[in-house]
């Protein structure tokens, strides 16, 4: 489900089988069973029965790291959205390696091709760009083109915002090698 100003656009990600129940998640999925539950209630005032919520089954791989490391991962893009805004450049640096360890937990609770976690990957390739590690960025936004060009679509602007930061990593990289 993907916003573009007033319309709303649903993508499919994978094959629907006919009769399948479809649903859409309302609020951020990066939080316990029993905080999503209330957070529903009191928001939209219903108790959801999904699969996600009726298995719980992401619960147990949130907690076996402890309530600390998730909730670090919840946080932390924020966090680093807000040092950008401030230009508080020094604490942003020493928060990108923080980032970069978070890909691998991004992708166990955002399953491929999940919106969340290409957004997550395009992140840490400008941040890899920033810091000039320009075929480790090249690479995290070849990952993070092919969940966006399924979850978003081939005209998003944020798809064309990644085909474009690939060809500047490759012409850097061209003039890094012919340099």
């Amino acid at each position: 489900m993907v916003f573009e100003g007033t319309k709303l656009h649903l993508r499919a990600v994978r094959d629907i089988k006919p009769e399948e129940e479809l649903t859409i998640s309302y609020i951020e999925t990066l939080s316990l069973t029993e905080d999503r539950q209330r957070q529903l209630e009191d928001q939209y005032h219903f108790i959801c029965h999904c699969q996600h919520c009726d298995s719980q089954d992401k619960d147990g791989l949130m907690l076996s790291g402890g309530e600390s490391t998730w909730r670090l991962l919840k946080e932390a893009l924020p966090r680093l959205e807000a040092l950008k805004a401030e230009s508080n450049w020094q604490t942003l640096l020493q928060s990108c390696s923080h980032l970069l360890s978070t890909v691998d937990v991004y992708r166990q609770y955002y399953p491929d091709p999940h919106p969340v976690h290409g957004v997550q990957l395009m992140r840490v390739g400008k941040l890899q760009h920033y810091l000039e590690h320009i075929e480790d960025a090249l690479d995290t936004f070849k990952q993070a083109y092919q969940i966006i060009k399924l979850t978003h679509g081939d005209d998003h602007p944020m798809t064309t915002d990644l085909l474009m930061k690939m060809e500047e990593c490759r012409t850097e990289m061209d003039q890094q090698s012919s340099g």
